[in-house]
């Protein structure tokens, strides 16, 4: 049992054995095929890429003849239009005026007629000595009228100069010598009128001519300047003791907190009867940039006023040099308020017109010196507030001037 137990194994590996190697043996057959039909089909390429370029002019000719007889397939005829490709031939738009877009294309011109009968050709001489009187439709660049051929023609036989051959001119008498001496010229023998001898060389000799010339030195003046550099600098130019304005509207609508209450600027009742348009100037330090200068205040009935102020028709306020200075206008009740701005120190009026609520207006800016600024109203039936204030920093721009190195040139 043990012997044919053995031998059973024994024949198992040998078949497996035996399979092992058949796949071996197929992947490499397989992998030799693959190669050999890589080298034929190289070789194949190559022999037709050397072909391809080896081609003489008389194969590279008949090619193209070839390609150039493809062509006509592409070229047709729908109606009266030419077609090669996709790209169509319209003649009548090709031939037609580019200025009235008049097409001169026909496919029955009416001189077809004239072949229609024998007797026609005498229609078609009349219609060509016609032909010579008449212009084109169109004139040409400068304007003038374009006569036709037959015209052009007719005018150039009538009026081109006779030329008349004279037999003494000097071009007829030089042509009729080379004709009676035509065989001395071809057979190289001289007389009176052909000279055939060799020139004798002439030989030339350099002679070179030594010159010289002074010049005087001259004179070299250098010129050295400082040119200066200018930059631009920026200031801060602060208004001094700023203090803010509030204006309050509304009855017992006191100073915000923090604001001088009991020191109210000005307090009037804006309009006679309602306590809506109560109105408080009040002041205060370092609440804004806005620093005010003076006020002014127009109402039909006044109440209290703080401060005494001899008068509320004529607001001034001095503007420091060096300092923007604005007027701004608001509660205007009744409407814009017409009146005038003016400039106290230069005796000018700064703008005139009708200021409504809301409206800021710059003042002229000086750097040398205050400025001051009032507002007058020209009709006392309008009320409101304007007020007048500067920046409390305000940006200076100085030029500052420096030396720099010597720039010298020579003159």
């Amino acid at each position: 049992m043990k012997k044919q137990s053995i031998k059973k194994n024994t024949k198992k590996a040998l078949e497996y054995l035996l399979a092992v190697i058949f796949a071996i043996s197929t992947l490499m057959l397989s992998i030799l095929v693959i190669f050999l039909f890589f080298c034929i089909f190289t070789i194949i390429a190559a022999s037709s890429a050397f072909a391809a370029a080896d081609k003489t002019p008389a194969e590279k000719f008949q090619e193209a003849m070839q390609y150039t007889n493809s062509l006509k397939n592409i070229v047709s005829v729908e109606g009266n239009n030419i077609k090669v490709d996709s790209f169509k031939l319209a003649p009548e738009k090709t031939f037609s005026n580019p200025k009235t877009k008049e097409s001169w294309y026909t496919e029955n011109p009416k001189q077809t007629g004239y072949y229609d009968r024998v007797d026609n050709a005498q229609e078609m001489g009349k219609e060509a000595i016609a032909e010579t009187t008449k212009d084109e439709v169109y004139n040409d660049a400068n304007g003038n009228p374009m006569p036709t051929p037959g015209k052009a023609v007719i005018n150039s036989f009538r009026t081109r100069p006779i030329v008349k051959v004279n037999q003494n001119e000097a071009y007829v008498k030089n042509s009729n010598l080379v004709i009676d001496n035509a065989l001395n010229v071809v057979a190289g023998t001289s007389n009176k009128f052909i000279n055939c001898e060799n020139k004798k060389t002439i030989s030339c000799k350099i002679k070179y001519n030594e010159k010289t010339c002074n010049e005087e030195v001259r004179t070299v003046q250098r010129i050295c300047e400082k040119v200066p550099i200018i930059s631009v600098t920026t200031k801060e130019v602060v208004f001094p003791n700023c203090k803010n304005i509030e204006v309050k509207q509304g009855h017992r609508n006191f100073c915000s907190w923090g604001f001088r209450g009991a020191g109210t600027l000005l307090y009037t009742d804006m309009l006679e009867g309602p306590c809506w348009d109560d109105i408080f100037l009040c002041e205060r330090t370092g609440y804004s940039n806005e620093c005010y200068v003076g006020y002014f205040v127009q109402g039909i009935y006044h109440g209290n006023n703080a401060n005494n102020n001899p008068s509320y028709t004529q607001g001034r306020g001095t503007v420091p040099k060096k300092m923007q200075g604005y007027m701004r206008f608001m509660h205007t009740y009744n409407g814009p308020m017409p009146g005038t701005i003016y400039n106290e120190t230069k005796n000018t009026v700064v703008e005139q017109g009708s200021f409504g609520g809301g409206r800021i207006v710059a003042l002229p800016y000086s750097a040398t010196e205050d400025q001051v600024f009032r507002f007058s109203l020209s009709n006392s039936y309008y009320v409101g507030v304007v007020i007048i204030y500067v920046d409390h920093i305000n940006h200076e721009k100085v030029a500052n001037i420096t030396e720099s190195g010597e720039t010298c040139h020579d003159i």
